[in-house]
């Protein structure tokens, strides 16, 4: 206890020696620490700040020295105690922090420290411990982010992902393990672009990057295997760090280099569009110095609506963002007065946290250590109340008490539904079931109610007729909303009806039948044979049947009446009944062999004496026809596709006829020749001879082939043996 006692004694004497006046708005210091003596490298004896709650409440601060990490407890504020101290093993000016649950994460740049975990969860009546120093993942990182709604750490600028991050599972906080390195160079395929991460901002598996010189860019890092560019935006100096705000539609970054660079407001709201994507909104800065305007922002942070940013010699200055698009200084506190209004570079504030639960500010000053800061209340606070559907009228369950009204809070707190922008004071009482106007009246029992107007539908066709109304909440029997009904008698006739030939205005537009670009004809087929059907591709469209076309399509033959859909099919060597089928049902030719088993299907036409069986095939390219004398077997494999087409035949068989037989001009004396060595002018045949004109001319006889051959071929000269 003696030595607790001496050593506070101390530091209150130290915080006496520190106090020197200091420039600030609506803030005030409320504590420091910063002990005599402490290492110093390049000028720099402090660096980054990061902060930890204990599980009762207690509140810690997380300090970087040159060659330590320093625990402070500042549970009262005024009288920060060192709890603990890590010597890291080297001197470097950059260390960086985060927790997540009860452990603490460090790193360290221009070292060979790799990550170090702490597990801080005896705190406050035990002892910090040091679980591990892992220099396997890496063993330099500038800046380190926890993503912690996927549990995951994300290192930037490491040695080992020197244009990328490194990205560790925390799931079990003592023992991370390494997910990947992401190179993003190659994840765009542009490998000699330089992708260093500088800082980082993570959520939900979406990394916004700084990348120094190359700008701002987001990643998707869902799939680790798959990384996809969403959007970027080349800002005009260092891209040094950004943090977003709670909302996600804007994004707020600093740049570092050179000296002086405005903080930039862009919009993420477009973000992966192909023209839009993250636009610039506007730049600021508040310089507080009144002769020189060359101030630097470093790190800013975002809680509720407030920014909080570590302004180098500014010291810590913070922002309304109620306006997300114009930040509205109305906070700040130097934590570096040596400049005496001129600003020399990158000293002063390093960094800050502003999450505490008990408002308390932390800023980390390069060279005066930790300061405590509160911001000052403002002399009449307001209550402003949410307004979550923007009507103008917030809940009066859900309030905040401000100096200044929090984006989204209105003054006024009467709103009766928050969820609904139609309900509020004042609107007019509308009939759907809901109290509009928050007088605690529903529809028609209340005497504001605007009624709705319907109308009369007489043929029930879902149209009304203007000129019959009635006022109610719900429509009466046989009343609808809509009052375009042009005949409300007829049923065929109302402005959904599509307009026929009937001599009506059937879709109530004004005009009749032909008249009206809206109808929907008959559609007539040209028939130029009269057997009563149609080409189907010579077409009109009208009302009243035009001469020589008919309303039936599908003829095969319309230069031919004996051809078309629902004939008769005859033995005449044509398809009559337009089925794609020529002489079905008639005499087939001769078969050339007792048995057949086909598979696959190869040819055209399959002739057997007595039996064929099959498991192929035909295909909508096929025409198959079986022919045999006793038996088709068609066993379960064989498929028809669609298409496709199939004929099986069941006929007498003999040896004295033709199978068909396709002839054309270059084979007709071989042809001749066959005849006359195997048939007699009297046997029956089936050839089809095809000209050059590719003209097709069907002979099913000997005498009639033979007469036409002598006609056109042999100038009337006998065929001997064959006449």
């Amino acid at each position: 206890m003696l030595k607790q006692f001496f050593y506070t004694g101390f530091i209150i004497g130290m915080l006496c020696a520190n106090v020197i006046a200091q420039d600030s708005l609506n803030m005030e210091r409320i504590g420091q620490f910063n002990p005599p003596n402490m290492p110093i490298k390049s000028g720099v004896t402090y660096n980054d700040v990061w902060g930890y709650t204990a599980s009762e409440g207690s509140e810690y601060a997380i300090l970087g020295n040159v060659d330590s990490i320093l625990v402070v407890d500042i549970s009262d504020p005024t009288l920060p105690i060192r709890e603990y101290g890590f010597y890291g093993g080297n001197r470097t000016i950059w260390r960086d922090f985060k927790t997540y649950g009860d452990y603490m994460y460090g790193v360290c740049d221009n070292c060979n420290e790799g990550l170090h975990i702490f597990d801080m969860s005896a705190l406050p009546s035990g002892n910090i411990t040091h679980v591990a120093t892992i220099d396997t993942f890496f063993t330099r990182a500038h800046n380190i982010y926890i993503d912690t709604s996927t549990q995951k750490l994300y290192a930037a600028g490491s040695n080992t992902a020197v244009e990328g991050l490194v990205v560790i599972d925390i799931t079990t906080p003592n023992i991370p393990v390494r997910l990947a390195e992401i190179e993003f160079d190659d994840e765009i395929g542009q490998p000699s672009a330089n992708f260093y991460v500088h800082d980082v901002y993570v959520k939900n598996d979406t990394a916004y990057c700084s990348h120094g010189y190359k700008g701002y860019y987001v990643w998707d890092m869902r799939d680790l295997n798959n990384i996809e560019l969403l959007g970027d935006y080349n800002s005009p100096g260092y891209n040094h760090s950004s943090w977003n705000n709670d909302a996600g539609d804007y994004a707020y970054y600093a740049e570092e280099v050179p000296t002086g660079q405005p903080l930039a407001v862009i919009d993420l709201a477009n973000l992966g569009h192909p023209v839009n994507d993250i636009q610039l909104v506007t730049t600021f800065k508040d310089p507080i110095s009144n002769t020189s305007t060359d101030v630097t922002p470093h790190n800013p942070f975002v809680k509720n609506d407030t920014m909080y940013l570590s302004y180098y010699e500014d010291g810590m200055k913070v922002y309304d963002l109620s306006n997300p698009e114009a930040p509205d200084m109305i906070a700040y506190y130097d934590t570096y007065p040596d400049n005496g209004g001129s600003y020399n570079g990158y000293n002063g504030a390093w960094g800050s946290y502003p999450f505490f639960a008990s408002g308390n500010l932390l800023i980390s000053d390069i060279k005066y250590g930790l300061n405590i800061i509160k911001v000052q209340q403002c002399a009449s606070p307001t209550t402003y109340y949410k307004d979550a559907d923007g009507d103008g009228y917030g809940d009066y369950n859900i309030f905040e008490t401000s100096c200044s009204e929090p984006n989204g809070y209105v003054i006024n707190n009467s709103d009766c539904d928050d969820d609904d922008d139609a309900s509020y004071p004042g609107a007019p009482e509308l009939c759907d079931g809901k109290d509009n106007d928050c007088d605690g009246l529903t529809d028609q029992n209340d005497p504001d109610v605007v009624y709705n107007t319907y109308y009369l539908d007489n043929d029930n066709d879902g149209y009304g007729d203007a000129s019959m109304t009635t006022l109610a909440c719900l429509p009466p029997t046989g009343y609808v909303i809509d009052d375009t009904d042009c005949d409300d008698s007829n049923n065929m006739i109302n402005p959904g009806f599509p307009e026929i030939c009937d001599g009506l205005d059937n879709d109530c537009d004004g005009l009749v039948d032909g008249a009206d670009a809206d109808l929907t004809s008959i559609e007539w087929y040209e028939d130029f044979d009269s057997d009563g059907y149609g080409k189907d591709n010579v077409t009109l469209y009208q009302c009243a049947q035009p001469a020589g076309y008919v309303a039936f399509p599908s003829d095969c033959d319309d230069l031919d009446a004996n051809n078309y859909p629902t004939n008769t099919e005859v033995c005449d060597g044509q398809d009559n009944n337009c089925d794609g089928i020529v002489d079905e049902g008639c005499n087939q030719v001769a078969c050339d062999a007792i048995s057949l088993y086909i598979n696959p299907i190869v040819q055209n036409a399959y002739h057997v004496k007595q039996d064929i069986s099959s498991d192929a095939t035909v295909l909508s390219t096929e025409d198959i026809k079986f022919f045999a004398g006793n038996h088709i077997d068609l066993t379960s494999q064989f498929e028809v596709k669609s298409g496709g087409v199939f004929l099986a035949d069941i006929l007498d068989c003999d040896d004295t006829g033709l199978s068909i037989i396709d002839i054309n001009p270059g084979e007709v004396s071989y042809f001749l020749i066959f005849l006359k060595d195997h048939y007699n002018k009297d046997d029956k045949i089936n050839v089809v001879y095809t000209d050059e004109f590719g003209d097709k001319m069907p002979f099913n006889n000997i005498s009639t082939l033979t007469n036409w051959l002598k006609l056109h071929y042999f100038n009337g000269c006998e065929i001997q043996d064959i006449d």
